[in-house]
Formats: structure tokens, sequence, C-alpha cells
């Protein structure tokens, strides 16, 4: 019995740190991300983890988004700027908007062109890969070009025990080692959380005065103190 009650108040005890912990975390965050606003445009996210990808050899960015609260404003993680024009462009709300992502990338290539003559004796110059098809034409000066890069990103979520919430990450990666990830912002907006007070199915074994009861199941209102 005595081990029984140990258990479960040791199990109250760490949710309640650990629930106390997120909330003055998420707190500070928020502080920070505030008072960068004021001070200027939002900063690119820095990224948590860098591996190579071993299908495409390019390089994946793992990032954790600025995650806000449902009612606050998206510029705590991007430009106001940016997020009226995309509000415009969509003819929503900011508020409508759950996540917002912004990639800016780079591209540092030297490329070989091998040059081609027509039957009626125009020249050029072109260069072409899977992802890249070039041509330049010198009477005339013109740049035909057309890229084919794919930029996928990919969110997973993620904790280190069942005591805390669930962290959001999301990856990014392009498939050509010629581009890079320059700047990485994105902004998740966290719904209104749903009540932990519920009617619940309960299977369990009860404790009164007289003992240990036999297992019982039983339907009534409850709260999740931990949510699986």
């Amino acid at each position: 019995m005595y081990l029984t009650i140990f258990v479960l108040g040791a199990l109250l005890l760490m949710s309640v740190r650990t629930c106390n912990h997120e909330r003055q975390e998420a707190k500070r965050a928020k502080e920070i991300a505030q008072q960068a606003i004021k001070n200027g445009p939002a900063a690119p996210l820095v990224p948590v983890e860098i591996i190579r990808d071993t299908i495409f050899k390019t390089q994946i960015y793992t990032y954790r988004p600025t995650e806000i609260e449902h009612d606050d404003d998206l510029s705590i993680g991007i430009s106001p700027a940016y997020v009226d024009s995309i509000s415009r462009a969509l003819d929503v709300s900011d508020k409508e908007i759950v996540d917002l992502t912004r990639i800016n990338m780079k591209l540092k290539a030297k490329l070989q062109a091998y040059m081609e003559k027509d039957s009626a004796g125009r020249v050029w110059a072109a260069y072409s890969d899977r992802v890249f098809n070039i041509k330049y034409f010198p009477d005339s000066n013109l740049f035909d070009i057309k890229a084919n890069p794919t930029l996928t990103l990919a969110g997973v979520k993620d904790r280190d025990n069942i005591f805390q919430q669930w962290q959001y990450e999301s990856s990014a990666w392009i498939d050509d080692q010629r581009f890079e990830i320059n700047e990485f912002n994105q902004v998740k907006r966290k719904l209104p959380p749903r009540s932990r007070f519920g009617i619940d199915a309960v299977g369990a074994t009860g404790y009164s005065q007289d003992g240990f009861v036999p297992f019982f199941f039983g339907i009534g209102i409850g709260y999740r103190i931990i949510e699986f």
C-alpha cells in the first residue's frame, strides 16, 4: 500500500515540476522573441542539428520552430511586412494562419557549358543536368534558364519522457548540394489545448479502508494528470 502511494506521489510531483519548468521556458522564450522584434526584424532560426543525407549527399538542417500562443502575432517569429504580404496574398487574417515557414536559399555553382550550332549556323552555349537546363545565345545575349531543384520539409515531434509536452522540429533539405539554405524562419501557432477533464472509461484496482478491492471497470468524470 505504502509503495503504491509513494509511486503515485512521485509521479504527480514529477509531472507538476515538469509542467512548471515548461511554462517558465515558454515564457522566457516568448519574452526573448518579443524583445528581438522590438529591436529589429526576426532573426533566422539556428539549426539544432545538421546531418548529411545519404541519398542526395546534401545537408539536412533540423530546426525547432518558434511556437506562439493561438492569439499571438506571427510577427514574433517572422517580420511583420512578410506576414502582412502573406495575409493579403491568401486573403485571410494572420490569426487564421496556423503555421508559416519562410526559407531563403542560395546557389553556388560553376557550370561548364558546351557549344552547339544549328542548321542555320546559329551558335549557342548549353549546359544540362538533372536540375539545370541552360542555353546562352551570344548573338542576342539571351539566357534561357530552367532549374528544377526539390526542397523537402519534414515535421517530427519528440519528447524525452512521458511527463514532457511534445516538442516539434522541422527538417529541411534540397536534393542538390549546390543549393544551400541561407535563412529559415518558421512559426507554429499553438491551438487552444483540449481540456483534461472528461468522461473516461476506467479499469483499475482500488484501495479502501478494508484493503484492496478486485479489478473493476467503470465510467466516471476524470482529470488526466499525464497524457500518453
